[in-house]
């Protein structure tokens, strides 16, 4: 962004990153008029990540090195970009970009006034505070993958499900152990889960077999998902 004229620019829910020059990626040459910066990831830029000549007030932004900018609210290092090929830009459970947005609303006159329901560039709301950056977090999870070693569907599954149910187990992700989708965890999916094993069953729903959103909304949670891995409880 290169503004060297006079006046207003919003610069609200981006993502800079990765750019390779000399300059920085943000940059005011002069006297630029009012500035809003909000809600924005600018980080891990080759040639710096905001420059201005003069100072300029900026809030809620995770930055990395910057110069000429005086934050209300910045956050600094790194914001933990998931692995996940879904989106370039998804957010991590543990990313400090989590929740750490403010309302930019204030700063969004017309003619770039914020819409009465505002997603992110995939279409998503906000859930809770705003994030920083493009994309709101949203929990990625594999349907039948309970046990959570990247084989959805087996026997095991059903085990952690009946365990869950009638011995108190754990359940890191109660999407996950919704195997038919009807949100609720009952004695349903672990049948579910069994017919498909051993009957030729029908394939989970969605997400399945690869990780994804739930398309449904219910009130199960999914507390930890990282396909591949056996945490242990946060």
């Amino acid at each position: 962004v290169d503004q060297p004229r006079t006046g207003g620019i919003s610069i609200v829910n981006c993502t800079v990153t990765g750019n390779r020059s000399t300059r920085a990626a943000v940059c005011f040459q002069r006297e630029t008029g009012a500035v809003c910066i909000y809600n924005n990831i600018i980080w891990d830029n080759e040639g710096g990540d905001i420059e201005s000549a003069e100072p300029i007030l900026s809030s809620c932004n995770l930055l990395g090195a910057a110069t000429g900018i005086v934050c209300d609210s910045c956050v600094t290092g790194d914001p933990l970009f998931s692995d996940s090929d879904l989106a370039t830009f998804r957010l991590r459970r543990d990313s400090p970009a989590r929740d750490r947005g403010c309302d930019a609303s204030a700063c969004l006159r017309r003619p770039f006034g914020r819409p009465s329901v505002y997603t992110d560039i995939n279409g998503h709301p906000w859930v809770g505070d705003p994030d920083m950056g493009v994309d709101e977090y949203f929990e990625i999870f594999v349907r039948a993958d309970v046990n959570q070693n990247s084989d959805p569907g087996e026997i095991g599954d059903a085990i952690s499900i009946l365990t869950y149910l009638f011995a108190n187990g754990p359940c890191l992700c109660e999407d996950a152990a919704d195997a038919n989708d009807d949100g609720t965890l009952d004695l349903a999916d672990g049948v579910y889960i069994l017919v498909y094993c051993f009957r030729q069953g029908p394939y989970p729903p969605p997400p399945f077999p690869d990780p994804g959103e739930d398309p449904t909304e219910d009130s199960l949670d999914c507390r930890y998902y990282e396909p591949g891995t056996s945490p242990s409880p946060p």
